[in-house]
């Protein structure tokens, strides 16, 4: 999957926790913008990446409904943060159109109930505790940051797929 998006949701995901060492909004903007890896980064990078091992190692059985709809509730939750979040980008995402945010949005749940279709009842599981982690996530973006940037909708994609691969994880232990 890293490779599939050249790297650019995992390098918004160390930009992002790099970014929480500054003490001022601004600072954290500029630091996020800094090409180095910083310590708060490095160790997001290795946590997010190792829980993603350990738990696709335990889930390598799971249908493909279930790991489409993590993705495709990754990719909702960044079109969900573009359309409910203040832009503070000078990057990337100044770049985008924004302009028919909530027509994204409508096609992006689209997608996100035809996976949840073929999910069968664990889909809505992850689409609630998803909505609930979104909320959380939305608190602290605009408290640290005052909005969004590209390498926080990354780190949103990424910490998403973890959390439900980790759910996923739970339910498994849960069930069985």
């Amino acid at each position: 999957l890293i490779i599939l998006n050249g790297g650019i949701h995992i390098d918004g995901l160390a930009d992002t926790a790099d970014g929480f060492g500054g003490n001022t909004s601004a600072k954290r903007l500029e630091i996020m913008k800094d090409s180095r890896l910083g310590t708060f980064g490095g160790v997001a990078l290795f946590g997010v990446l190792f829980g993603k091992a350990m738990a696709l190692a335990a889930l390598i059985n799971s249908s493909f409904g279930l790991f489409a709809t993590i993705f495709a509730l990754s990719r909702w939750s960044m079109v969900v943060m573009i359309t409910t979040q203040n832009s503070v980008s000078q990057g990337l995402l100044k770049l985008f159109n924004l302009k028919k945010k909530y027509q994204i949005l409508g096609l992006a749940t689209f997608w996100l109930v035809l996976a949840l279709v073929f999910s069968k009842g664990t889909g809505f599981i992850l689409l609630l505790v998803t909505i609930l982690g979104l909320l959380i996530w939305q608190m602290v973006i605009k408290k640290y940051f005052g909005g969004i940037t590209g390498d926080i909708l990354g780190a949103t994609n990424e910490l998403v797929e973890l959390g439900c691969l980790l759910i996923l994880n739970l339910l498994r232990i849960n069930l069985s």
